[in-house]
Order: C-alpha cells, then sequence, then structure tokens
C-alpha cells in the first residue's frame, strides 16, 4: 500500500468504507431484532390471555362439582348418577374438553359425562391422581400428554380433588383437553412455533404439529416468567427441529402452564442478511475501484501505452459511480417521504395533544379543540396507512400473504370503500360516488380487494381535480370477468409516471407526491393484491386528463349474487 500514490489516503478511504459498511448492516440487524422481540412480546400477551381464559374456564368448571354436594360417601350407586348429571352440564359448557370424568378415591372410575355406569378402569396410577390422593390442595393438575383410555387418543389430563360432604377425599374430577384445540388460534399468531409446555419443558400443546408423547422436552428458564408475563426474548436452540429460536416464555396465571411464541432466527434475519451481503459487496466493489484508480494513476506516470485503458476503466467507473447515484437518490427520495411521512403526523399529533393537555386556549369546552382533535385524528390515521402499507407490501414480497377466500358482493366492495374513505374525502374536500353495481359476487379474500379499492380510491382523491369528484364504477367484462374502475379528474401521468408510480416505493411526481403525502406504497400493494387474486392493476392517464385505475378479475373470482 505504501507503494501507491496517497497510499495512506488510500487505505484510510478503504477502511473508512468497511467500517461505515459494518456500523450500517450492524444497526440494520440491531433494528430488525428489536422490531422482531417487540412483535413477540405482544403475540406472546395476546396467547398467553388466551390459554388463562381456557384453563380459567376449565377451573372453574371442576370446581362446579362441590358446589352441590354429592351424596354421601356410603351410596356409590346415588352418587355416581348425581356425579354424570354434573358432568354432563360440565361437559356442555368446557368445549375445550374432548370428555370429563370422576375417579373414585380406589383410583377406578365411577362416572363420566357419558355414563353413570362407564367400565371401572383403574387410574390409579397415574400421576395426576396420586398427587391429588397425596396433597388435594394444589389445585388444578396438568399432566404431561398420554394415550387416553379406551380410545388411545392422546389427550392432555387436567385434574382437580372433591370432597364428600363430609370433607373427606372423594376422589379427582378429570378432564381430557384435545391438544389440538389451540392449533387454529396459534396458527393466526403469525408467529413460526407457539407452545404450551410444563414447568419442566414437557410439551402439551404446539404450532407446528409434534408427536407429543415422542417430543423433546424445551429448557427455558421458567423462574424469569411471571403470570402473564412475558420473559425478555432470548435465544435458543430449539431441541424439537434444531433450528436456533427467538422466543418469549410467559407463564399463564390459571394454571401451572407456560406458553412459549418464537420466530425462526434466520427468517427474522434473512432480509438483513441479504442486505448486509449487498452492502458488504458494494464495499468490497468500491474499494476495489479506489485501488484501481491508484494503479492506473501510477501507471498512467510511467506508462504513456496504459492510458487509453486507463482511460476505459475510468468510463466504466463513471457508469458505476451514476448508477450508484440514482440508486442512492432514490433511496434518499423515500427515505425523504417516509421522514415527511412518519415526522409530521407525529408533529401534528404532540403539538396539538400538548396544546389540549395545557388548556393553552381555555377550558376544555373551547370549541378549537375539536378541530386540534380532528387534525390529531387525521394524523394519526394516515400514519397508521402508511405503516400497514409497508408491512403489508413486506408481507406480500416475502410470499407469507395467504388469502381467505369467501364470496364477498360487489355492491359490498364499493360500499365499504366509499365508507372507509369518506373521512378522508371529507377532508380533501372532495366527492366520492359510484354508479349502479351489477348482482355480481367476487370470489376473494374481501379485507385484499377492499383494501385494493381503497388505495386506489385514496390516490384518486388525493389528485383530484377541479371539479373535487372521484367515482368508482363496477362492470362485467366481455370475457365474463369483472372490472372494477376508480377515475378522477386530476393532473394525470405521463406513461414514465405510470411505470414509476407502481413500482414501490417510487411516486410519479416527487413534490406533488410529497405535497399529497403520497410514499409511493398504495399503488404497487394494490397490485400485488391484484395478482394474488388472478386479476390485473392498469392505470390509463395523460398529462392534465386525470387518470382512471381498473382492476380486471377473471372469469373464475365472478358468480351471480342470489336474489
Amino acid at each position: 500500500m505504501a507503494t501507491l500514490p496517497g497510499g495512506a489516503a488510500v487505505g484510510a478511504a478503504i477502511a473508512a468504507i468497511f467500517a461505515l459498511a459494518f456500523a450500517v448492516t450492524w444497526v440494520d440487524q440491531r433494528n430488525v431484532l428489536r422490531t422482531a422481540h417487540e412483535r413477540l412480546e405482544s403475540l406472546s400477551r395476546i396467547a398467553v390471555l388466551h390459554v388463562d381464559l381456557i384453563f380459567a374456564g376449565i377451573d372453574l368448571g371442576t370446581r362446579t362439582i362441590d358446589i352441590d354436594p354429592i351424596p354421601q360417601e356410603g351410596d356409590r350407586g346415588r352418587a355416581a348418577i348425581a356425579i354424570h348429571n354434573r358432568l354432563r352440564l360440565i361437559q356442555r359448557t368446557l368445549t375445550p374438553l374432548a370428555g370429563i370424568g370422576f375417579i373414585g378415591a380406589d383410583g377406578r372410575l365411577l362416572a363420566n359425562a357419558v355414563s353413570a355406569t362407564p367400565e371401572p378402569i383403574d387410574f390409579s396410577a397415574r400421576n395426576y391422581f396420586q398427587a391429588l390422593r397425596t396433597d388435594p390442595s394444589l389445585g388444578l393438575v396438568v399432566a404431561p400428554p398420554v394415550r387416553t383410555i379406551p380410545s388411545l387418543e392422546v389427550a392432555i389430563p387436567v385434574a382437580r380433588a372433591a370432597y364428600w360432604p363430609n370433607g373427606r377425599f372423594a376422589g379427582v374430577v378429570a378432564g381430557r383437553l384435545d391438544p389440538d384445540y389451540f392449533g387454529d388460534f396459534f396458527r393466526s399468531l403469525g408467529a413460526d412455533t407457539v407452545a404450551i409446555t410444563l414447568a419442566d419443558g414437557t410439551i402439551l400443546s404446539r404450532f407446528p404439529q409434534v408427536d407429543l408423547l415422542a417430543a423433546p422436552k424445551l429448557t427455558f428458564d421458567h423462574a424469569a416468567a411471571g403470570p402473564g408475563v412475558a420473559a425478555q426474548p432470548f435465544e435458543l436452540n430449539s431441541p424439537v427441529d434444531g433450528s436456533q429460536k427467538i422466543a418469549t416464555l410467559s407463564r399463564v396465571a390459571s394454571a401451572p402452564v407456560f406458553v412459549e411464541v418464537a420466530y425462526d432466527k434466520s427468517r427474522v434475519v434473512a432480509g438483513a442478511v441479504q442486505r448486509r451481503n449487498a452492502i458488504l459487496t458494494a464495499a468490497v466493489a468500491i474499494s476495489g475501484l479506489i485501488l484501481a484508480l491508484a494503479l492506473v494513476s501510477r501507471r498512467r506516470a510511467r506508462e504513456h501505452a496504459a492510458r487509453a485503458q486507463a482511460q476505459a476503466q475510468a468510463s466504466l467507473a463513471a457508469e458505476a459511480r451514476e448508477a450508484a447515484v440514482e440508486a442512492n437518490r432514490r433511496k434518499s427520495e423515500f427515505l425523504a417521504h417516509m421522514s415527511h411521512e412518519i415526522r409530521t403526523p407525529l408533529n401534528a399529533i404532540i403539538g396539538f395533544s400538548q396544546m389540549i393537555s395545557n388548556e393553552m386556549l381555555g377550558p376544555l369546552g373551547q370549541s378549537r379543540y375539536r378541530d386540534y382533535a380532528a387534525d390529531i385524528l387525521f394524523s394519526a390515521e394516515h400514519l397508521l396507512s402508511v405503516v400497514n402499507n409497508v408491512l403489508d407490501l413486506a408481507k406480500v414480497e416475502a410470499g407469507k400473504w395467504t388469502l381467505e377466500t369467501d364470496e364477498v358482493h360487489a355492491a359490498d366492495l364499493i360500499e365499504s370503500t366509499c365508507r372507509l374513505a369518506a373521512a378522508r374525502a371529507a377532508h380533501e374536500a372532495v366527492r366520492v360516488g359510484h354508479g349502479e353495481v351489477p348482482p355480481l359476487k367476487v370470489v376473494g379474500d374481501r379485507r385484499s380487494l377492499v383494501q385494493i379499492l381503497l388505495n386506489l380510491t385514496i390516490n384518486a382523491i388525493k389528485f383530484a381535480g377541479e371539479d373535487r369528484r372521484v367515482s368508482l364504477d363496477c362492470a362485467r367484462t366481455g370475457d365474463g370477468g369483472i372490472e372494477f374502475m376508480v377515475a378522477d379528474s386530476g393532473p394525470g401521468m405521463s406513461a414514465e409516471d405510470i411505470e414509476r408510480a407502481l413500482r414501490p416505493f417510487e411516486t410519479a411526481s416527487s413534490v406533488q407526491a410529497r405535497q399529497r403525502h403520497d410514499t409511493g406504497l398504495g399503488l404497487p400493494l394494490a397490485r400485488a393484491f391484484a395478482e394474488l387474486h388472478d386479476g390485473t392493476l392498469t392505470l390509463e392517464s395523460a398529462l392534465g386528463n386525470g387518470t382512471l385505475a381498473r382492476l380486471r378479475l377473471p372469469r373464475e373470482r365472478v358468480r351471480p349474487a342470489e336474489d
């Protein structure tokens, strides 16, 4: 390095490039992990609340066996009938339980919800029965999964001690909780793994499903998890699938169980790893370019013949710099948009909130406070819309968006869109209307379809023309499909602007987009949702002639509406 002209400066520049690259990638991954931690904590609170409600209901239901005293200890037949009737009522009330029975003090089945005279199966060897017979004050006991008798299905035993009216130990109320009962709810959380465990790590229920009887125990610091409160997210290697997880652990208040919610770390950091590789590749390329320029400078001083080659390399370097500048400009423009879109609403929220809190204009009865409150609401809703668009677009691009298919009336889609856009239209002094809607149904995800039309409508409202009107229409296409149209008479767009508007994070006009609170996310997200429904989204526009957006869906997604 010392033999090159300005060798110290070249070395310092390369060191600075790599230091910046490593700093940027470190901050990026830290932010990704912090976001994942925050989402895990939120999901953990939701999961624990759901599981706690289920076990609290089971606990309360099993307690009712003692509310109305059962017959005296000596009358086993009458006791079995009374207990059977009580268990039938409990079974109908507690839908999570696949079955419930009463085990007498001798360990044999006395009655269940199906019969007052069931086969007297011996449960005396079960751990939960022995524990409750030894210490009836244990409360609700949850045992490891077992194969039930006689069905041989895997179930989670839940049990509580019961007493004769004279206070003596009468036996155990034992229920069978289906481990798959929690499956749909756990799946809806969006986490990679959700599990219910005992304090020793035994898995009671898990999404994705595993063989509960053969699954290894999880190893956590259960003491760090308080009732209903998630411990700080931590990392571990899962003994179930061998993957590295980012997880939280919370203890359920109503039962001696814990809830684990986890993400696969490889999936969480996948985007950050890709960005890191791209940044480091760019750093290597730029460093190589610096070294190449230094070598060229040395050769130019000694070899006149190498000048042509050096000029060619300089030309290539110029093109690379221009591409880098353009890419950086787009990034900077997007960041500027996002900075404006986030800071402006937040400043409004903070400023107006302070004025209201300090009663700077007088008591809260002042009418101007209502105007400020309306501005706060608009700013907050706009910020929520921006954040939702960013998250939805990222989820679609990652292939994680799942369509919940249903048959939706076209008129319902139009009316829902108009209703959701009403506040924005009122704020912009724009009238939104629609024509007659044909009696058709659309087969698709209602939320995504409404989001498409809402994004198109909001975009039209932003750029409405002097007549301040936006129209929504719907019609049957010649090939049997359906077409939704959103039109405005605004400034319009050129063909180049249309291409830019449909690409993520780009807008048709930087100045106008900034004035109209446009982040360049609504139209790309709408097109992504349209393609998920096998449809197309096109824009027809010309400068000065407004814009017409067309959403077309194929005939396979169209049904006639029932009368």
